[in-house]
């Protein structure tokens, strides 16, 4: 067993090194060997983890440190600082002196990497004194040799405390905390209130405004105040005018995208003559740029009118970490803002839109239903007409009229009943259709069948309207033609999709067929005409079929967008 625990921990730390290594060597590696090298310490995770999760007094603080380096690798530095933190603290709790101070010394290079010289000096005095305690004299002059200021420091271990303490007392694990406070934020008024107090409670300022770019133009976001109690911050968006703060300061900020730090103001400076600092007696002055990806979203600036020598260099190295950080999240809030807006207004446009086509639907109906009821009016004189005319063919003319107007007139019925004008449903546009036209006829008493085969069709209104005339012409002329002396036979309608942008209507019948030598197109008969003029509007094609009775096969596009690419 004792033999068994010895390998589990010389194993552990092989990985454990070998991660670290790889994590090391990453950055000079050509892009396959980047991509091996992440690869493998993710399989290294892997085990470090079931270690951690049944020892993590053991195995915690490096499962925490590799980990650390895998998110620097992968581009997550806020976790990667939590990490690291993480680390050391787990290798503090349970006596891991060489590995805390190898997390220190792994987190400085992080830091410096990044800019934070400030930060970075400090995780490596932190590392030197735990080697130190270690009794490894030989790491703690390889980190000497390599930098040669930690000779200059003290040896007694390094206090923590709030921001606002010297270089050697800043608490890391609170910048972490501040940092993760803004990231955590994506509405844009709370994220500025959150970054305007941060700034002031940990910079010493007394006042403090966020200038961000609208385009090329400064804009004051936001001011804050502190009476050394609280902190309010007051939203404004208000252009920068020379009464807020030295504007030359600011634009010299803009164009370098530098800080520009004046420990006392009231002394001689390149910004001295800027009527600002003339009028209002500043003394400690901070100007920080807030960049994301060399992009500058805007500008913090700070100031205390009081006391001189306020921006330290630590304070100074706390707010650049939180400036990046604040650029990178008050990019994806505007983002965030402005997808808000752009929804915002679609709603209100849909809803707009919404109302103009229920206004439009109502015309639509009313003039369906004034058309309805002009037609029915006109049925009906032709009914009173046809009733005092004696010659049977004349008679017949006017009957054959009032149905023909009477189909039209069910057809605008049927739209008014409708509901939606948009899309109309053909199945049931239809079956109403023809079943007003088998009491019209008379085919109940007769030995005719009428078939409708209607597929899930639903087209725009003038379509259905076309349609619509279209089977109530041919069906009439069928009933009335096709099968003469109580001749038995068949009507089939049928409306299908053609392809992704064509529909098919097909009306036929097995009766006598049209004579040898008419032309549906240039017939004179006025049902045929009016087919052909309907097809036209459709941009359709027909197809005359004259075997085993007539089937027109009528061809159209689907919806307007098909007229459009033709």
């Amino acid at each position: 067993m004792l033999l068994q625990v010895a390998s589990m921990a010389n194993e552990a730390t092989h990985y454990f090194y070998h991660a670290l290594t790889l994590a090391a060597l990453h950055a000079q590696a050509p892009a396959e060997r980047q991509r091996q090298f992440t690869q493998m310490i993710g399989e290294i995770l892997q085990k470090l983890k079931l270690w951690a999760d049944n020892c993590p007094e053991n195995f915690l603080n490096r499962y925490a440190l590799v980990s650390a380096e895998l998110a620097r690798i992968e581009g997550r530095d806020m976790e990667a600082m939590h990490l690291y933190e993480q680390a050391i603290q787990s290798a503090r709790e349970n006596g891991f002196v060489q590995n805390e101070g190898l997390a220190h010394e792994v987190a400085a290079r992080f830091y410096a990497a990044r800019g934070f010289e400030t930060i970075a000096h400090a995780y490596l005095r932190n590392a030197r004194y735990c080697y130190l305690r270690w009794g490894a004299e030989g790491k703690v002059r390889q980190l000497e040799q390599s930098h040669p200021q930690l000779r200059e420091d003290p040896t007694t271990p390094p206090a923590t405390a709030m921001f606002g303490a010297p270089v050697e007392q800043l608490d890391l694990g609170a910048v972490v905390k501040a940092s993760q406070a803004l990231s955590g934020e994506i509405v844009l008024d709370r994220l500025i209130e959150a970054l305007m107090t941060i700034a002031l409670e940990h910079a010493g300022a007394e006042r403090g405004l966020l200038i961000l770019l609208r385009g090329d133009t400064p804009q004051i976001e936001a001011e804050a105040r502190t009476d050394r109690k609280t902190v309010e911050v007051t939203l404004r968006q208000e252009t920068v005018t020379p009464a807020e703060l030295p504007e030359s300061l600011l634009h010299t900020v803009i164009r370098t995208q530098e800080s520009v730090i004046l420990n006392d103001a009231s002394a001689r400076n390149p910004f001295s003559a800027d009527e600002y600092i003339r009028q209002k007696h500043a003394r400690s002055v901070l100007c920080l740029p807030l960049v994301k990806q060399t992009k500058l979203i805007g500008v913090l600036y700070l100031e205390n009118n009081l006391t001189p020598h306020v921006f330290t260099p630590a304070r100074l190295a706390v707010l650049k970490l939180l400036a990046s950080q604040a650029a990178i999240s008050l990019e994806n809030a505007r983002l965030y803002a402005d997808v808000r807006q752009e929804n915002s207004e679609r709603k209100r446009a849909e809803e707009q839109s919404q109302a103009s086509l229920e206004e439009k639907e109502a015309l639509l109906k009313e003039v369906h239903h004034r058309v309805k009821n002009n037609l029915q009016l006109i049925s009906s004189l032709l009914s009173l007409q046809a009733a005092r005319i004696d010659e049977p063919a004349v008679a017949e003319l006017f009957a054959e009229s009032r149905n023909r107007v009477r189909s039209m007139a069910l057809v605008h019925e049927n739209l008014y009943r409708a509901g939606n004008f948009a899309r109309i449903s053909m199945a049931t546009h239809i079956q109403n259709l023809c079943a007003h036209l088998t009491r019209a006829y008379g085919m109940n008493s007769r030995r005719v069948e009428l078939a409708i085969r209607i597929g899930n069709v639903q087209l725009d209104l003038d379509r259905a309207v076309s349609c619509g005339l279209i089977v109530n012409e041919l069906v009439s002329n069928a009933l009335k033609h096709a099968f003469p002396d109580g001749r038995p036979g068949r009507v089939c309608v049928e409306l299908h999709p053609f392809g992704d942008k064509q529909q098919v209507l097909v009306v036929g019948d097995n009766g006598i067929g049209l004579r040898p030598d008419l032309d549906p197109r240039r017939s004179d008969s006025l049902g045929l005409q009016l087919v052909d003029d309907l097809t036209q509007q459709l941009h359709g094609t027909i197809v005359v079929n004259r075997d085993g009775g007539t089937t027109f096969t009528i061809t159209f596009e689907a919806d307007r967008r098909g007229e459009r690419e033709r």
